[in-house]
């Protein structure tokens, strides 16, 4: 500090100026615990939650496989290379503590928590405290972290934050070459931390005032790892080496003026509309403690806004602070646009940091409407909590996804407290979504459950009689009632030469599980057996119209109300199917 800051910083206040409240050290701990604080309260049931959808994937590898062998990139989870935030974090949190879902939530928390300080100090150094404790309170008043406490693989998007956090704060107190390798954790926790160079650079430009060049050459070791992390990433440049080939799923990329206005309006809370499923009457309970909490760390922060004295450095101003939010916010946004990829609000989280920082600087300016903004927002995230809602990355359907699967547990272990080894579990009738099988092909859940590598979970519909001479194991099949719960239902196994009636069973067990290629074949033989019966040739077209050939389901359904004795309805499902026939 010069002479003349020295005593300029001395003098006593004047009437247009007043002294921080609270010390910077004293107030950085004061919003950590406000926000912690807040995590406690709002999120109280996540650390009863338990392992949900890729959560079993990860348990599964990390039990297969050793350190060396987790960090390359192997058998990855839909081809995603992060072996910081999957492998690594999987692997020491069940070594240390077995797998058992408690550790991780903790974990998730504290990564949480550990986001929220990095991101307050950080807007502190370039903008001052007042708009640090701002955009920290909107930041952790946003719905999005309900899927990043709730679920355990949140912890993906949560070690990206950490790593990307710290990563700026370096840049920001110039120690350039220690945000390389927090940069490069960054990336291989998830793949969104590659835009963070071009916040940098757009940092140096805005904040410190730098021309692009002399910004491009500060950050070039940035710009240097995410080269090199492009280059052999599995979906990057590991393809030329590895091909993927994988169809795109239909309708799972949305039109991107519709990711845009859906991001726009997840910064407040707004990409889907609060509804409650019991009123707002319950929810405002647990909204008035986040209103206080929030509340307390916007105020907080804006009572300490430093005086108008010269300073060692002083924070930009409003205008630039506000330009490098926004071009923090649409770079961190750009990787929403790539084809493939879905949208859910969670996905945003890093550009919504920006967004924040942009808006908290404009607020700012009117304590009260910022405080206004801040309470409105923690009463949106607690109607959104309890806002039934389709899409998995929103925290109502995380926790109904953990309640499902906590309760199918429960009743597994009630009427086999173990299974034989080698046996196959078959869940039918499960509600959309439930994550527990995920990818649609065979789930470890049950293996993480009983401990038991041997065991082999899958939908009702990928059901397949065992092969001859594999005598190992069994085979049960569970179906969920939603109004009655699971229960167990046989399974009908087709003998080597059935009868009439045995073939019936089996196609009605084969449709009953969605196999309609399987049942189609057991009536074509009834149809050969029986020709005169009207509801094997209406079976048969039926199970035609589920395989997606209407034109031949059409003939069958004629056939069918042809034969003596066939029902009215029969008459007319062929009537309004006869549009399908061949001129």
């Amino acid at each position: 500090m010069s002479a003349r800051a020295a005593k300029a910083a001395d003098r006593p206040a004047g009437p247009g100026s007043r002294p921080p409240a609270l010390a910077p050290r004293a107030l950085t701990a004061l919003v950590v615990t406000l926000l912690g604080l807040l995590l406690l309260s709002q999120y109280p049931h996540a650390f009863r939650g338990p392992f949900v959808g890729d959560d079993y994937l990860f348990l599964e590898k990390t039990r297969l496989m050793g350190v060396p062998a987790l960090l390359l990139p192997r058998a990855l989870a839909f081809h995603y290379y992060r072996p910081i935030s999957r492998e690594l974090h999987y692997w020491v949190l069940t070594r240390t503590f077995g797998p058992r879902e408690l550790p991780f939530h903790v974990a998730s928390m504290l990564l949480a928590l550990a986001a929220g300080a990095l991101y307050f100090l950080l807007l502190r150094r370039l903008a001052g405290a007042g708009i640090a404790a701002v955009a920290a309170a909107a930041v952790f008043a946003l719905a999005a972290w309900g899927v990043l406490l709730f679920w355990a693989a949140g912890a993906q998007d949560l070690w990206m934050l950490v790593f990307a956090l710290g990563a700026l704060l370096c840049v920001a107190y110039g120690r350039h070459r220690a945000a390389i390798p927090l940069f490069a954790a960054a990336l291989l926790s998830k793949e969104t931390a590659a835009v963070l160079p071009g916040i940098a650079l757009a940092y140096l430009v805005a904040i410190d005032r730098l021309r692009p060049r002399a910004a491009l050459a500060r950050t070039a070791g940035l710009w240097a790892v995410a080269v090199a992390w492009a280059a052999f990433h599995p979906m990057l440049g590991g393809r030329l080496l590895h091909p993927i080939h994988e169809a795109t799923l239909p309708g799972l990329h949305q039109p991107l003026d519709r990711i845009a206005v859906h991001t726009l309006l997840a910064v407040v809370n707004l990409d889907e509309w609060p509804k409650p499923v019991g009123g707002w009457g319950p929810v405002l309970g647990m909204g008035v403690v986040a209103v206080a909490l929030l509340g307390a760390t916007a105020l907080a922060g804006l009572a300490s806004a430093p005086r108008p004295t010269p300073a060692p450095r002083p924070t930009a101003p409003a205008s630039r602070v506000a330009g490098f939010g926004a071009a923090w916010a649409l770079l961190a946004w750009c990787p929403l646009a790539m084809p493939g990829l879905g949208w859910h609000a969670y996905y945003a989280m890093f550009g919504m940091l920006g967004a924040w920082c942009a808006l908290a600087a404009l607020l700012a300016r009117r304590p009260a409407l910022a405080i206004g903004v801040v309470v409105t927002l923690a009463l949106l995230r607690a109607g959104r909590a309890e806002t039934p809602s389709a899409d998995w990355g929103s925290e109502w359907f995380q926790r109904r996804a953990a309640n499902f699967g906590a309760l199918t547990r429960a009743y597994l272990f009630s009427r086999y407290p173990s299974f034989p080894p080698h046996s196959r579990i078959y869940m039918a009738e499960l509600p959309g979504g439930m994550c527990l099988v995920p990818g649609g092909e065979e789930s470890p859940a049950l293996r993480v459950w009983y401990r038991d590598t041997t065991l082999q979970t899958y939908f009702a519909s990928r059901y397949r009689p065992r092969p001859a001479g594999v005598n190992a194991g069994r085979d049960y099949l569970f179906t969920y009632d939603p109004t009655l719960g699971w229960r167990e239902d046989s399974i009908v196994v087709l003998p080597e030469h059935p009868s009439g009636e045995q073939r019936l069973a089996y196609a009605e067990f084969m449709g009953t599980l969605g196999n309609f290629g399987a049942a189609r074949a057991q009536y074509q033989a009834l149809v050969a057996l029986a020709p005169q019966r009207w509801e094997f040739a209406f079976n048969l077209g039926s199970c035609l119209v589920q395989q997606g050939d209407s034109a031949l389901a059409a003939r069958w359904y004629q056939r069918a109300a042809a034969l003596p004795g066939a029902p009215e309805r029969i008459v007319r499902t062929a009537e309004r199917m006869r549009r399908f026939l061949p001129p």
